[in-house]
């Protein structure tokens, strides 16, 4: 019972949501946010193209920061494993300014105008999901500590390859995606609404 009342999956924000985030991934059946006692919140985004902006009433957009960038500042995209991103507005990947799509490697720092500053990491190398944080003092909106761009999997647990750090875990747990379900694998024995369970099991928001 290693992970007992450690990990939660909901479709509520956080706080109130703006008009952005109607289009939000809770329509597939996957729940949009998952929170980590110890550890943090992180919003979970499935699809293949995402829009960054700033986080104004009645912006149309998927991610939303609070700082100084534009309306529509770039956009990601995913192809198989690669991601790419679209400059809309002044972007810099590692201090180079960029004016067309680029590849994202793992570790890029992305720099958005002058002072928005956010990591992209592609952890796992058997996953294609990648984690978004941001490095600068802004935040998401709603509040979260990362972004998680769902392709297949999510590793969470102590070692350096997992998407989401947990340090004081002794073991993986992996949440994966069937469809429009997820589903949780671990080779730790685990309670589930104070069921005991093992192995692989369909994770149910709440």
């Amino acid at each position: 019972n290693w992970l007992a009342k450690t990990v939660a999956v909901d479709h509520r924000t956080p706080e109130t949501p703006t008009s952005s985030q109607s289009t939000s991934p809770g329509h597939t059946g996957i729940p949009q946010f998952l929170w980590i006692d110890g550890v943090g919140g992180y919003r979970i985004c499935t699809g293949e193209e995402w829009v960054v902006g700033q986080a104004v009433p009645g912006n149309q957009v998927d991610l939303t920061i609070l700082g100084d960038l534009s309306r529509r500042a770039l956009a990601l995209r995913r192809s198989g494993r690669d991601y790419f991103l679209q400059p809309w507005q002044d972007v810099r990947i590692n201090q180079h300014p960029i004016d067309r799509p680029a590849l994202l490697q793992d570790g890029a720092e992305v720099t958005i105008g002058n002072r928005v500053q956010m990591s992209f990491r592609l952890p796992n190398p058997w996953s294609s999901s990648a984690i978004l944080k941001l490095l600068s003092n802004h935040r998401w909106q709603p509040s979260v500590d990362g972004i998680i761009l769902l392709a297949d999997s999510i590793v969470m647990g102590p070692m350096e390859g997992s998407h989401i750090v947990c340090p004081f875990w002794n073991k993986e747990l992996v949440i994966y995606r069937d469809g429009h379900k997820l589903f949780c694998r671990s080779a730790a024995e685990l309670q589930v609404n104070q069921q005991t369970r093992s192995g692989e099991f369909e994770l149910h928001v709440g």
